[in-house]
């Protein structure tokens, strides 16, 4: 049984509709402990339950209050998003808690976990910033060329050991508020959340411990990649997402294709 975690904005609200109806149609409701959906907007995002269908009652609503974290006004959504993540994901009481974007759509069962494993192999950390994965580098005394797949979302955090690495730091979410980002250009990233949690795990029992060969296969379109919204559309993967600044490219064509394969 897995729990899931969604941190959400206002002017994304209306995407959960989506991900909401693939949560129905590709995850078996049995298998779901609670979605947590997480207000990293207004705290006051109007979140319909009823797209959810008979899998309402799987639904938790969490404010920054819930989290029992303050932001810092030096640190902007992308960024707070982060740390709702991990604070949200670390309230689970299950073995996994995977984590999503509201953009993030199942699109095909969601099964990839083998032999206790959730089987999402290993990915280039350089993907992320080099300022970051040089400073972890640092804190931890390790390699970090590698780390967990797939480097972003869907992300699957070994609860327990979440819990433990936020243990490790004093005031963890003030913590990370601090190394996130600097408050004063050049503005450098010393931590993301992905990148953190992999630190650790490596530093402390090492991937294979907990994490499988790559079974998982989400395919996410980012800024700069429209040329890539076919193939992502034919993809036969578990999950597809667009960002909002890619959507903003795409022909009228292309967004009609995408209205009906989300409507299908």
């Amino acid at each position: 049984m897995l729990d899931f975690v969604t941190v959400v904005f206002d002017n994304e609200v209306a995407l959960l509709q989506w991900q909401a109806k693939s949560f129905q149609k590709f995850v078996d409701k049995q298998d779901i402990g609670t979605i947590y959906i997480v207000d990293n907007g207004s705290q006051t995002c109007d979140i319909n339950l009823d797209w959810y269908g008979d899998y309402q009652d799987k639904v938790k609503i969490l404010t920054h209050k819930d989290l029992q974290v303050e932001m810092q006004p030096h640190i902007d959504g992308w960024r707070t998003q982060q740390l709702c993540k991990l604070l949200a994901s670390a309230m689970s009481d299950k073995t996994w808690a995977v984590t999503l974007d509201a953009k993030t759509y199942f699109t095909k069962k969601f099964d990839i976990i083998r032999d206790g494993k959730p089987g999402v192999g290993t990915t280039d950390s350089n993907i992320h910033s080099s300022d970051a994965v040089k400073y972890l580098e640092e804190y931890y005394n390790i390699d970090l060329t590698q780390m967990i797949g797939p480097g972003g979302v869907p992300f699957f955090f070994h609860v327990e050991t979440l819990k433990e690495m936020i243990a490790s730091i004093d005031n963890f979410a003030t913590w990370f508020q601090s190394k996130v980002l600097e408050p004063n250009p050049p503005h450098r990233t010393f931590v993301t959340e992905f990148l953190l949690y992999s630190a650790y795990v490596k530093h402390t029992v090492g991937y294979e411990k907990l994490y499988g060969d790559q079974l998982l296969d989400p395919f996410n379109v980012a800024d700069g990649q429209e040329h890539m919204f076919e193939e992502m559309l034919a993809s036969d993967s578990h999950t597809k997402s667009i960002h909002e600044r890619a959507i903003k490219k795409l022909s009228k064509e292309q967004l009609n294709k995408w209205e009906t394969f989300l409507n299908d």
